[in-house]
């Protein structure tokens, strides 16, 4: 791995964590044209630089709600709780999913599952105009549906923000608590998957590129979380256009 190697995949996965267009599906599509293997200690990284991003552009609400929790404030303890429900059932369909599919990973397939993503944009930005945006409550039974589509998000080319972003929208939150939940849903997310991945199969060798690599994401990851925070409504459904585009390109050229 090249110092210019891991600035290019630092950048892609700064962008694309944040961006509901799936990292996992643009990493593996750049490693592809790029000839890399991937990379344990690189992969790792480079999603711990994404996810040290959001917690800290989302710190003060994190804070707020420890508080809320310390304090024993009902309302705090059935968000988190809400959280571990959804994590929890991410996990365990994410790795059952994950044994299943990974074998049939390939361009044409994150070509695929990208127009899903797009479908379920598009889908969402009409649901949205019509769904209960009066109440807006996520209650525990779509809970464990959000749950339930975060973990299909393992494919690569599902977002992970795209679906649990889509899915909150069409069942009435408004676009930037939706936002927020997705990501603050994404935090014990992907800290447990990196804590799985390197129990079961260690970090690997640590080097000048993949530091760099994590820097880069985490920079990217926070300069794009600020933008996608001030412009998640009205630039939403373009995303999907985006997808479409990507997507129906993989199909055409590598069919």
């Amino acid at each position: 791995m090249t110092i210019f190697e891991a600035v290019i995949l630092g950048v892609v996965q700064g962008i694309t964590e944040v961006f509901p267009v799936s990292s996992s599906g643009h990493l593996f599509l750049v490693e592809s044209w790029l000839g890399l293997a991937p990379e344990l200690s690189l992969e790792i990284l480079l999603h711990a630089g994404s996810l040290l991003a959001i917690i800290i552009f989302f710190w003060k609400d994190i804070w707020e709600l420890l508080q809320k929790v310390l304090k024993r404030e009902r309302d705090a303890w059935v968000f988190c709780g809400k959280l571990l429900l959804a994590t929890v059932i991410t996990g365990v369909v994410g790795v059952l999913l994950q044994e299943k599919l990974v074998d049939h990973l390939s361009v044409v397939s994150v070509g695929g599952t990208l127009l899903i993503t797009a479908g379920l944009i598009f889908l969402s930005d009409f649901l949205s105009n019509k769904s209960v945006q009066k109440t807006g409550v996520l209650s525990w039974s779509m809970t464990a549906v959000l749950g339930l589509v975060q973990a299909l998000a393992v494919l690569p080319g599902l977002s992970r923000s795209g679906l649990t972003i889509a899915f909150l929208l069409s069942i009435g939150l408004k676009p930037k608590a939706a936002l927020m939940i997705s990501f603050f849903l994404g935090i014990p997310t992907m800290a447990g998957a990196t804590v799985f991945t390197i129990t079961k199969e260690g970090i690997g060798v640590v080097t000048l590129p993949v530091i760099i690599g994590f820097i880069l994401a985490f920079i990217f990851s926070l300069v794009s979380l600020q933008l996608f925070y001030q412009s998640v409504r009205k630039y939403w459904r373009y995303w999907g256009v985006y997808c479409v585009v990507v997507g129906l390109g993989l199909l055409v050229i590598f069919r």
